[in-house]
């Protein structure tokens, strides 16, 4: 038998983050397909291995939205799994300092300061780990979304005003969110080829989602970003 050498072996970090995100979890679905969201999940960790990532990033995935979506604390994760996943998860999560009654209502201040702290990293001397998490996280939700909309169109035979429909913000604020991150992600010097093509594939997705069509005006009734029509026009 052949020694095969893995960059790493899956121990109690990585098992004890799959049991609490299958607990967490598991009753949870896509808006757009009911697909299981371990799916999402797993495909993160898949993205965070593939792009060189460690055990403790590939624990991260599988909980990155544990706080966010599911009320986790980053002490239970502590204490289940371990203290630096738990400090990836919470980098990972959205910080908000409303009584989160209106997500859709604080959407561009909430995304608007995370680009800012994505543009950080590109200034530091070191990587945290949870910039490669995020990375895996946008590159596959904006793949799916492409293929999402390609339904939309092509199958359902439905049209784009309606696509947005259960997010909390619509087309052209949906495409300043993706190309901020794309910037963001481009900056940074990740130092390894393999999460570079992890970038060019988020690269690929954004431009797949928005590129070569008519961006329609967001309008949810949130407050949009800066260059948005509607938040010009004062809503």
């Amino acid at each position: 038998m052949t020694e095969e050498n893995p960059t790493w072996v899956a121990g109690p970090e990585f098992r004890k983050a799959m049991e609490m995100a299958i607990e967490k979890h598991a009753g949870q679905a896509r808006k757009a397909d009911h697909e299981p969201y371990l799916g999402h999940l797993l495909a993160v960790a898949s993205n965070v291995i593939e792009a060189g990532g460690t055990e403790t990033q590939t624990a991260a995935a599988l909980l990155h939205d544990a706080i966010e979506d599911q009320g986790c604390t980053r002490e239970q994760i502590a204490t289940r799994v371990s203290p630096a996943v738990a400090a990836i998860v919470d980098s990972c999560s959205e910080k908000d300092d409303s009584d989160h009654s209106d997500r859709a209502g604080t959407w561009w201040d909430r995304k608007s300061t995370y680009l800012a702290k994505l543009a950080g990293y590109a200034t530091k001397d070191s990587l945290d780990d949870a910039v490669l998490v995020a990375l895996a996280d946008k590159v596959n939700n904006c793949e799916k979304t492409v293929r999402d909309l390609h339904r939309h169109l092509n199958e359902k035979k439905l049209s784009l005003d309606t696509f947005w429909n259960g997010f909390n913000a619509g087309d052209s604020c949906q495409e300043a969110w993706y190309r901020g991150l794309l910037a963001g992600f481009r900056s940074i010097n990740f130092d390894s080829q393999l999460a570079d093509g992890l970038v060019r594939r988020f690269e690929k997705a954004v431009e797949a989602l928005f590129d070569k069509r008519k961006i329609e005006t967001c309008t949810v009734d949130h407050c949009h970003e800066p260059n948005n029509p509607a938040q010009q026009g004062g809503n």
